[in-house]
């Protein structure tokens, strides 16, 4: 309770207990840097925009070949 989870396939892979942290851990655990994907972002409203830029400046230095989109719902 109170902790962010990180989850692909139906499998958890990241439990923390911040919410950028999650993401970024997350990230990391399905994403090979060195290969061109797309990542996605959906955030909800208690992410701020500070947050999402603290997380998209870490997509675009660890990421570069990747396409980074974000979707605020």
């Amino acid at each position: 309770k109170g902790k962010y989870i990180g989850i692909e396939n139906k499998t958890i892979r990241v439990c923390t207990e911040d919410k950028i942290e999650c993401a970024k851990k997350t990230i990391k655990s399905v994403t090979d840097e060195r290969e061109k994907d797309v990542i996605i972002v959906f955030s909800g409203a208690s992410v701020s925009e500070d947050e999402n830029e603290e997380l998209r400046v870490f997509l675009e230095s660890n990421y570069p070949l990747c396409d980074i989109g974000f979707v605020s719902l």
